[in-house]
């Protein structure tokens, strides 16, 4: 065997290598863990083509086109091993879809997005459930302060902790205008919190909206977004809406939780 012909497997054992590693440290940003068997597919896959080449059994160009898809293939894995594993519990939209009636009535265990009816005026905007299903209702409630019962909308409440990434939780909503209110007053605070020491003690992100954050929008929905990192699995993942004291009427459709890519 030549060296010009050991020089291009080496060449080829190398490509296939840094395609290896490529691809598992995609997959590791993208999913947070390493798929070994799409790793050995892709080292095999490039041999493969790698060896075509070298061999000349196929024309050049048939093996140019075998490389493109190759590499399309392993795109379009990637990035659905990223979509589903975004759309995987916990990782959903969290409608409201529990109503707390009055205190001591709520089984946190259920692990469901909570709104307070016996407090802010809380209702559904709707019909929620149908012949014993649930159809995603928003939830309206109004943004009186009140020192006794602090959170508007809370919950899940997570059984088990929330995995070491980066996330995301998009709170959807709007807002009935005040004529009165001409100041730029706080309206609520959006956060999502987990529980440490007690009952959500520790904040990971949040947010104080104001007047004139929903200024032009009126009745309209908007997205706001907060954004965190976890570094080490969080226990009891809460999202939270608090009301800080004005006559406003705030409608939540739902509050999304992501993972984020970077």
């Amino acid at each position: 065997m030549s060296s010009q012909v050991l020089q291009q497997i080496f060449i080829g054992i190398v490509v296939a290598v840094i395609s290896t590693a490529m691809t598992g440290g995609i997959n590791k940003l993208i999913t947070e863990k390493i798929n070994l068997w799409l790793g050995i597919a892709s080292f095999l896959s490039v041999v493969v083509i790698f060896g075509v080449y070298i061999t000349h059994i196929v024309p050049d160009f048939v093996v140019i086109i075998a490389g493109s898809l190759d590499f399309v293939i392993f795109t379009a894995l990637l990035f659905i091993a990223a979509y589903r594993r975004n759309e995987q519990f916990p990782c959903i939209k969290w409608y409201v879809t529990e109503e707390n009636k009055g205190p001591n009535t709520v089984d946190w265990n259920q692990q469901k997005l909570v709104g307070k009816s016996y407090m802010f005026e809380g209702q559904f905007v709707g019909t929620a459930w149908r012949q014993g299903k649930y159809i995603p209702t928003p939830w309206r409630f109004r943004a009186s302060d009140n020192p006794n019962y602090r959170t508007a909308v809370s919950g899940p409440i997570l059984r088990d902790p929330l995995q070491k990434g980066k996330y995301r939780a998009l709170f959807k909503l709007k807002f009935n205008k005040d004529e009165k209110t001409k100041e730029n007053q706080p309206i609520i605070n959006i956060d999502v919190s987990s529980s440490f020491k007690t009952e959500a003690d520790k904040r990971l992100a949040g947010r104080t909206l104001f007047k004139n954050d929903f200024d032009n929008m009126l009745d309209a929905y908007h997205d706001f977004i907060l954004d965190f990192t976890i570094k080490v699995n969080e226990p009891k993942l809460e999202l939270r809406i608090t009301p800080r004291g004005s006559s406003h009427i705030v409608t939540l459709d739902y509050i999304k939780l992501s993972r984020r890519w970077f």
